[in-house]
């Protein structure tokens, strides 16, 4: 019988070609389809990086709620904070992960899990 699927490795780390204009930095939130990666280097615009897909990373939060460890949080890109919430205004905001642990309502900063 044929296997189904092969082992190749770890995919803690992704390539990503920047198609921008602008260069993205290293601990950057960058959106691939409905995941987000975090920068592993600088990319120029026009070439190839790496993006971590997983880990705990401590991000720019919103500070106006409180998060509870292991609630969902998400990506408001206009913003480019971590939120608990599913939207903003009329915008969607992308599930990234979930707090690794509670933030207090006026902390700037979260633990995030990447949901990889």
């Amino acid at each position: 019988m044929a296997k189904e699927a092969i082992y190749k490795r770890p995919l803690n780390r992704v390539t990503y070609a920047n198609a921008t204009n602008t260069l993205i930095t290293v601990g950057q939130v960058v959106v691939v389809g409905g995941r987000a990666g975090i920068a592993a280097d600088d990319i120029a615009p026009s070439e190839i990086g790496e993006l971590w897909t997983e880990g705990g990373w401590e991000m720019a939060a919103i500070n106006t709620a409180a998060f509870d460890q292991g609630s969902d949080l998400y990506w408001d890109a206009a913003a480019r904070k971590a939120t608990n919430s599913a939207t903003t205004g009329t915008a969607n905001n992308l599930l990234i992960g979930y707090a690794g642990a509670a933030k207090a309502k006026t902390d700037a900063v979260a633990l995030v899990k990447l949901r990889g």
